[in-house]
């Protein structure tokens, strides 16, 4: 199902302290305009590794933000595609992986999302969406059946 809310790409900021422990299931957003998925737990300096996965797109994208039209990118050569040369800023060669891989340089990031956290202000809402219901109703059966604390 596509859900066209204009916070369906809402995840939570984090505080710039906490920009060291970017993480996988993270997000960042690009002074681009351009969203990456946050990929691996350990990174390099300088940049995070991620992967492309929604860029403006006002004739097919079916996520809004504040007004604005994004479409998903699935598959890496999708990506790869889309970046083409105009976007080189988000590759880089990595010396622990001995290839080229797409990265967000971290001067380059607006935003930092933290699903956890926004996990947090879904839980500690008076007032859900049904998708935030959904949202909370399966973040609380997955903790219940690994034993991990639930959300209030």
């Amino acid at each position: 199902m596509v859900c066209n809310r204009e916070d369906s790409m809402r995840r939570s900021e984090i505080d710039s302290e906490s920009k060291d422990r970017v993480v996988e299931t993270f997000y960042l957003e690009t002074q681009d305009d351009l969203y990456f998925a946050v990929k691996g737990q350990e990174h390099p300096p300088e940049r995070w590794i991620g992967v492309l996965r929604y860029t403006p797109d006002p004739q097919s994208g079916d996520r809004i933000k504040q007004g604005r039209a994004y479409r998903r990118l699935y598959r890496f050569r999708e990506q790869e595609k889309w970046m083409g040369s105009a976007y080189l800023q988000y590759r880089s060669f990595d010396p622990v992986f001995n290839t080229t891989l797409q990265s967000v340089p971290r001067r380059l990031v607006r935003r930092i999302y933290d699903p956890r956290l926004r996990l947090q202000e879904i839980a500690g809402a008076g007032v859900r969406s049904s998708i935030e219901e959904d949202a909370l109703a399966f973040a609380r059966l997955l903790q219940k059946e690994s034993g991990r604390r639930t959300p209030h």
